[in-house]
């Protein structure tokens, strides 16, 4: 009561233009979700439920593509997870390992081709960045949602807020110049296109085994 009678009085009891009262509780639910910073937010839920999330959904990549080709939506409901908009692409997780046939740094949306059957070609792309497209992470999470957001605003930050994550930390240290070759692990989502069969990757854990001698 004291906080709004002091506004109406600053405002002449509303007699000057321009004026308008606005309700204690919507200034301190907006401060309340302006409290965590982005980055904040994706640090605290990154390992405890972004991560044990992702590895509960996973399936092998040989078995969710053949899941996903011959059962999209029981491949998607199993493994994914496609949001209540109509508009939203479903997103699929999966668990990676292969061999780099292709790396493509000259980009900086830089990416690995990875070959998982044998055959030497690729068959999934792994965004290495340090530009890192899409919202597959944001998308794919069940517990997250526009809702959770005062904002459409906040609502893409978390989205580069994840992606930056993907780029500061799980690829910081990985040798770009020394993957050709190599024998790869990578935990991560993808959205579910059939227009493409080459999914586009966003690692949430890279593993490179030790080289044998």
């Amino acid at each position: 009561m004291r906080a709004t009678f002091l506004l109406g009085s600053l405002c002449l009891l509303s007699t000057l233009p321009g004026c308008r009262f606005v309700k204690t509780g919507s200034v301190t639910a907006t401060q309340a979700s302006g409290a965590q910073d982005p980055k904040a937010r994706v640090d605290a839920l990154w390992t405890p439920k972004l991560l044990a999330y992702a590895k509960a959904k996973a399936a092998p990549y040989p078995e969710l593509a053949a899941q996903l080709a011959k059962s999209p939506n029981d491949a998607i409901k199993a493994h994914g997870y496609h949001g209540g908009d109509a508009s939203a692409k479903p997103v699929l997780f999966a668990q990676i390992d292969g061999t780099v046939v292709d790396v493509e740094t000259t980009s900086r949306a830089g990416t690995l081709g990875v070959d998982v059957d044998g055959d030497g070609k690729p068959d999934v792309t792994i965004q290495i960045g340090p530009v890192i497209r899409g919202s597959a992470l944001r998308d794919g999470l069940d517990f997250i949602s526009f809702s959770s957001f005062s904002n459409q605003i906040d609502f893409a930050d978390f989205s580069k807020a994840l992606n930056a994550h993907v780029r500061d930390v799980v690829l910081k240290d990985l040798p770009r110049d020394q993957l050709k070759g190599r024998r790869i692990s990578i935990l991560g989502a993808f959205f579910a296109d059939p227009a493409n069969p080459v999914p586009l990757v966003t690692p949430i854990t890279i593993t490179l085994p030790e080289k044998t001698p």
